[in-house]
């Protein structure tokens, strides 16, 4: 019997030590990812390194389409001089009313418009080069021209094709849970209602929506929303 009860003992104290050790081993490995995910996040959100990484890619994926011998446009930047925001801008436009609101998906500038006509000229010369080799490298490029400019990660940002398919794939990448609640006003845009009609319906949400009679004040738009959060 003390044979026995000393095993026991013996027993009980290797499985409180392995289980010490195994928590200390789970502590750590928690310890290490919690640090490392935070380590990760100021890498990820570091101007510095993320304008480093886009310069590197751009130039990266300048060359390979200079190898490859795909073609290139570029704005004239000496015919359109860049100006500062407001009235001066209209210059660039060759409407006389210039719409910017996201429901009319704005205007674009005269040397945007140009650019996309060289483009155009030189899809027209040979759709299959343009298509299989200059297509990727040089979207590439500008988007990690872009991505300067706004001071993003690269792996951040793509191009899309408009809003509305900006605004449903981030209601599609939403992680639901039954019950939960999509506010809209009730002049939105319907591609944006439907986008989320289509999402309450899979995932059983409720759609709420503020009521907005034009015209209103900022005040009254304000109460109109707090009335329904």
């Amino acid at each position: 019997d003390k044979l026995l009860a000393q095993d026991k003992r013996v027993h009980d104290l290797a499985c409180h030590r392995e289980r010490q050790r195994l928590l200390g081993r789970r502590v750590m490995e928690e310890l290490v990812d919690t640090w490392g995910e935070k380590i990760g996040h100021k890498m990820h959100k570091n101007d510095i390194l993320n304008s480093m990484e886009a310069n590197i890619k751009e130039m990266a994926f300048a060359v390979s389409g200079d190898v490859v011998n795909a073609a290139e446009v570029d704005m004239d930047w000496d015919e359109c001089p860049p100006v500062a925001f407001g009235h001066k801008m209209k210059a660039y436009f060759k409407v006389d009313g210039v719409n910017l609101t996201g429901s009319t998906y704005g205007n674009c500038p005269v040397p945007v418009l140009n650019a996309r006509y060289k483009w155009e000229i030189e899809n027209q010369l040979d759709p299959v080069l343009w298509r299989f080799r200059t297509l990727d490298f040089r979207r590439t490029v500008a988007l990690n021209k872009m991505c300067k400019i706004i001071q993003a990660d690269p792996s951040d940002v793509h191009f899309i094709m408009n809003t509305r398919i900006g605004i449903s794939t981030i209601l599609m990448s939403q992680a639901w849970h039954v019950g939960d609640k999509i506010f809209l006003l009730s002049c939105e845009f319907g591609c944006t209602v439907a986008a989320a009609k289509y999402c309450a319906a899979q995932h059983g949400l409720e759609i709420v929506y503020a009521d907005v009679l034009f015209p209103c004040t900022d005040d009254q738009l304000l109460r109109c929303v707090e009335q329904k959060l």
